[in-house]
Parts: C-alpha cells; sequence; structure tokens
C-alpha cells in the first residue's frame, strides 16, 4: 500500500474493500471513481457485474448543454450534491421521452425508439415506430426524407383527407411520444414501456426485443401522464377528463384495466401522476396557465397534490412532508425522500420543463420560457430558484436537441 517515498498507493486497496466502499458511494461517485486508474476500473466492473446495490441516488437534471461537448453534449446537475457532470449521448439520440431505473427513452432521426443507459451506453431494442396502430405506412420524399402515413381512429367517421395525414418524421418525433412510463431497467426480462401518444393521446405498451407495439386503444384515449407502481405492479394512466385507470401489463393472456378513481371538476393547466415509495398515488396539479410577462413563474400558479384511494375519493394533501417531487413534462414524476440528501428541500415540486411559454418582449422578439431549474415550495406557496444553474428556465433549446429530463441514475 505504500511507495518507496512513503506515500500511499490507493490503486492497490483490495478489491474487497474498494466493493464494500462502493456500495457506500452515490452513483455518479462510483462512476467517477472507476476512471482513478485500471484497477478501479477494473473493480467497477466487478460491482457491475455482480449489481451490488448502491445508496438510492436522487434524481438528477439531464439537459443539452454546449459547454458539456458539443451538439451531443448533456449536463447532468445533482440537486442533492449541488454539482454538475458531462455526458455524452449517442448522435442517433434525438428526442428524450422518459426515463426511469436509469434508462431513458430515446429515438433515432426516424422517431424510431430505444431505451439507452446513458451512464454504461447500454441498449434496448424496441418495436419500430411503423409498428404503432395509428402509423399505417411510410415514404420518402423527394428530398430522401421519411414521410409516415398515420390514421386517426377517432375520425373514422370523416372523410380519408382527415382522417388520414402524412406527417415527416421530425414531426413524428414531437408528438408520437408525449409520456413514456417504464416498469424496470431496460436490461430486465419483466421490462414493460408504456407510450402516451400526443396525438391521438392512446396508449401502446411494448417489451425490449419485440416486433410490434400492442395498442390499448379499448382503454379509451385522451390520456397525458403514466405513471408506474412497483408495490402493485400496476401502470397508472390519467386522461385529460381526469379519469385515472389502472392497467396490468404483466400478464402472458390480455392486459387488464379498471377505472380507479374519476376526478372531474378540478381546473387546471397542468396534471400529472406520481407514486410515493409507499405505494400510494398522488396526482400532482397546477391550478392556471403561464401567462405572466414579466415572470410567468410566480406563486398565482400554485401546485396542489391530491392522494387517489380506490373508494374514489379524492384528498388534497397540504404537501409531502419530508420528501420532494421531480415534474418533467417527459418522464414520470418521482416522489423521493430527502433525509439523505441535505441539500435537497423537504415538501418542494422541482421541475424540468413541466410547462413552458413564449413570450414577447419590448424588442418584439420571443422569449421562450421555461420552468427548468426551480422548485416550488408547498409550504410557503412560493416558487424558488436553483441558484447555480439560474437562469436556465430561459435557455433557448433548439428543436433539434433533447428537451430536458430527470433521470435517476444507474450503473446497471
Amino acid at each position: 500500500m505504500e511507495t518507496t517515498g512513503g506515500a500511499r498507493n490507493w490503486s492497490e486497496l483490495p478489491e474487497d474493500v474498494l466493493l464494500t466502499t462502493m456500495s457506500a458511494m452515490e452513483v455518479l461517485d462510483v462512476v467517477r471513481a472507476s476512471a482513478v486508474c485500471s484497477s478501479w476500473s477494473s473493480t467497477y466492473a466487478t460491482f457491475r457485474r455482480l449489481r451490488l446495490p448502491s445508496p438510492k441516488q436522487s434524481p438528477c437534471l439531464l439537459y443539452p448543454h454546449d459547454d458539456a461537448g458539443g451538439p451531443d453534449g448533456m449536463a447532468l446537475y445533482s440537486p442533492s450534491a449541488d454539482a454538475t457532470f458531462r455526458i455524452r449521448l449517442p448522435h442517433d439520440a434525438v428526442v428524450l421521452a422518459g426515463s426511469a431505473y436509469g434508462w431513458l427513452f430515446v429515438t433515432d432521426q426516424a422517431a424510431n425508439p430505444y431505451l439507452l443507459n446513458p451512464l454504461t451506453g447500454a441498449r434496448a431494442v424496441l418495436p419500430p415506430v411503423t409498428s404503432f396502430q395509428c402509423v399505417v405506412g411510410s415514404s420518402l420524399d423527394d428530398d430522401g426524407n421519411i414521410i409516415y402515413r398515420t390514421e386517426d381512429s377517432n375520425l373514422a367517421s370523416h372523410g380519408d383527407d382527415v382522417r388520414f395525414f402524412s406527417v415527416t418524421a421530425r414531426v413524428a418525433r414531437s408528438w408520437m411520444y408525449r409520456h413514456v412510463a417504464l416498469c424496470a431497467d431496460g436490461a430486465a426480462p419483466s421490462c414493460v414501456v408504456l407510450v402516451v401518444h400526443e396525438q391521438p393521446m392512446d396508449l401502446h405498451f411494448a417489451r425490449p426485443g419485440d416486433e410490434r407495439w400492442s395498442s390499448l386503444s379499448s382503454v379509451g384515449t385522451g390520456f397525458v401522464s403514466a405513471v408506474y407502481n412497483d408495490k402493485d405492479g400496476l401502470f397508472y394512466v390519467l386522461q385529460c377528463c381526469g379519469t385515472v385507470h389502472a392497467l396490468d401489463l404483466h400478464g402472458q393472456t390480455s392486459p387488464t384495466a379498471r377505472v380507479l378513481i374519476r376526478t372531474r371538476g378540478l381546473v387546471v393547466h397542468r396534471r400529472s401522476l406520481a407514486v410515493t415509495p409507499c405505494g400510494d398515488v398522488l396526482l400532482v396539479a397546477r391550478t392556471s396557465c403561464l401567462l405572466e410577462r414579466l415572470d410567468i413563474y410566480d406563486s398565482g400558479n400554485a401546485f396542489s397534490v391530491y392522494k387517489l384511494d380506490l373508494r374514489a375519493k379524492k384528498v388534497k394533501l397540504e404537501g409531502i412532508g419530508d420528501h420532494a417531487l421531480f415534474l418533467g413534462n417527459k418522464s414520470s414524476a418521482v416522489c423521493a425522500p430527502v433525509v439523505d440528501c441535505p441539500r435537497l428541500r423537504p415538501n418542494c415540486a422541482y421541475l424540468a420543463d413541466f410547462s413552458r411559454a413564449s413570450i414577447p418582449n419590448r424588442e418584439r422578439k420571443v422569449i421562450k420560457k421555461r420552468d427548468v431549474a426551480i422548485y416550488w415550495d408547498f409550504e410557503s406557496g412560493v416558487m424558488h430558484n436553483i441558484c447555480n444553474m439560474w437562469p436556465l428556465h430561459l435557455l433557448d433549446i433548439p428543436e433539434t436537441a433533447p428537451a430536458p429530463i430527470w433521470l435517476t441514475p444507474s450503473p446497471l
């Protein structure tokens, strides 16, 4: 352990000692430790192969940033550690439409989806976009761009010029994947991926390796949010009318669905489902649109949390206690304890592109505001910014760049 000069040679730490140490570290620190030397890198490979557990990692904000290594560079900010890490996605990773268990749901230029672990580079193949029920064909235009022929089954009584329409791959990437929920990491045999479409707001699901997406049109349309509950093994999906359904997609036979609760009469701008560590299902609602010109993220746009039960009642909570919520436009909401994360504030909701607005300023330029790098305090009813990331909410992210998303890193 010591060199000739008396200094300690940390590369000679016994593997069992280093494995024990890695098991007590946060995921991002384990990944950084693997780059110290070849010995530690080999131990990290053993750590992953043995699938040793690490302390629960709190969600991190993944967002595009020029300083993170060019057009494919991403920044991964950890609010609990108040630290930013650089990360690079594959060149074909265009859209980030969901994340869970350390894996991202991404699409390539042609709008074909796959699962990706950005820390390890591992991938899981998903069925192509042409296997969705709403996509009836594809072709190339005169410039060689992919054009998808799509169908809106809700307009079956109308003429073909209304029922069928064509979209480019770029458009398909933006509205084909509104929201995505996963029940396990992409490498697990039990992994099921549930997709909520932007249009016509219906549902499809598949497992990695499947050839086609399975439609859930029998459940209905108009869905806006989805989340998986690992306590009961069910997916929960929310319709824009306020109805919440519970879906069992693990069976060998046809999927089963049942109406859990109806929350009609709740007038809000944005809604999202979340699951607490103990398995309670929450409905997070923002009560008004973002219309203020100077500061659209003021306390007038309040958040509320409702706990849903099986007796078709909604229970309004004053807050979420010693937990924090992580809300995003694409990823399923995460409710996590903050007891081991002193930099995180309890009873708060951290936002990542949950709402956005385009506002003309005095020079008649359009400023795109995003509610990124800010958090809502349920107790005080006030919005705060994360100081060292401000003003990230003014970041003008190109349409070709992935949108900000919450990711809980995993080395597995």
